[in-house]
């Protein structure tokens, strides 16, 4: 009897030890690496993209795994895209079909092979393919803090145990490192800043700048597991210029027109155009009050909390609705404080969020020439 198990536990032992032999000999010839790729002209792929590639050319075997991928048959899908409420998830797509997408729009991408040993490969690609699966391929987007870059990092980490030190650029916000790839696009930019809050002013930390995936490709090439960086060279697999466009229509440039025509308008005392400008100011500060409380308090976007921004687009500017000039003249007053205090907020940092005050100097005019306008005449009453 105990002769024969001691012969099952032989064949059990070598059957096993043969598995483990077959594993390790399809992990030796399998390569994962890290895909970066350029930035596109459309708002959703402006800041880049990152993937995770796995290829065995013995076995014919070349996947993608991208966790920026959604599903546009979603119920309510604007909705859920809006409130910041709709899931991502991670695909799998072979590599022709992936390198296909970005050859048609030109954009570049490059790639960095993981120097991990067998072991360490089918560990990380164990927790892929279980995180591929229905039931755990979804999750829950943020633009800053987990998104398909920042997660791939999340992955590594998790599934290679090396220690999360990185090194990287230093005394840089979120808002700076958007800002780079902002600089051809100053309305998107005016925009984004306008809707994004103090969160995306919080200095952002060599792992936290792995949201860009240009940051990802970077930072994560410092990293070191072992004795040796976690990642090798960058190999170019598809070479095109990034795209850039210019345009000398920006809010600037509109900024310092209307500026020229209010004073112009104020020069020849034209108060019916004046208060027309100033209606149409009003139009847009309750437009961006809606949009900003909206996304504060409505949505799961995190970029968009704590928006100090509406200390100058402020709700107060209601009191203009009112047939009340006392109370208008008041409120005015403290408005144009309020505005002064944003515009140099950026010198005097008492708020750790810069806002957008520049682009909208206009619109401090139009608000200073109605506070005057309601100035009461030296013999007349209030």
């Amino acid at each position: 009897m105990a002769r024969l198990i001691l012969i099952c536990f032989i064949l059990t032992f070598s059957s096993v030890s043969r598995a483990q032999l077959a594993v390790d000999t399809l992990m030796a010839q399998t390569q994962v690496s890290l895909l970066t790729c350029d930035p596109g002209s459309e708002i959703y792929s402006l800041f880049g993209h990152s993937a995770i590639r796995v290829k065995n050319q013995a076995r014919d075997f070349d996947v993608v795994f991208n966790y920026g991928t959604f599903d546009f048959q979603t119920p309510n899908f604007t909705i859920k895209f809006m409130r910041g409420k709709l899931p991502y998830r991670l695909s799998v797509s072979s590599y022709a079909d992936f390198l296909k997408e970005y050859h048609y729009f030109k954009r570049g991408v490059r790639e960095q092979i993981l120097q991990i040993n067998s072991a360490q490969k089918e560990e990380l690609i164990k927790f892929l393919e279980n995180n591929a699966k229905p039931e755990n391929a979804e999750y829950k987007y943020d633009f800053f803090f987990d998104n398909c870059s920042s997660r791939i990092r999340d992955v590594f980490e998790t599934s290679l145990h090396y220690p999360p030190q990185y090194s990287g650029e230093s005394n840089l916000s979120y808002r700076d490192l958007l800002h780079r790839y902002l600089q051809s696009w100053p309305w998107l930019r005016t925009g984004i800043d306008l809707i994004s809050g103090s969160k995306a002013d919080q200095q952002a930390n060599a792992s936290g700048q792995m949201f860009l995936p240009d940051k990802l490709h970077d930072n994560l090439a410092t990293a070191r597991l072992g004795d040796k960086n976690l990642l090798g060279d960058t190999y170019d697999v598809l070479i095109f210029d990034r795209i850039k466009s210019s345009s000398w229509f920006s809010p600037d440039v509109v900024n310092f027109i209307l500026m020229i025509g209010i004073i112009f308008l104020v020069y020849k005392k034209k108060d019916r155009y004046l208060n027309t400008c100033f209606n149409l100011w009003l139009g847009f500060v309750f437009f961006a009050i809606l949009l900003i409380g909206f996304l504060w308090f409505f949505t799961d976007h995190q970029a968009t909390k704590a928006n100090f921004n509406l200390l100058w687009l402020n709700p107060l500017y209601l009191v203009f609705l009112t047939k009340n000039k006392v109370w208008q003249r008041r409120i005015g007053i403290l408005l144009v404080v309020l505005f002064i205090f944003s515009y140099f907020n950026s010198l005097t940092g008492w708020i750790q969020q810069d806002m957008p005050t520049s682009p909208f100097l206009w619109g401090f005019l139009l608000l200073s020439h109605k506070i005057r306008s309601l100035q009461p005449s030296s013999g007349g009453t209030t």
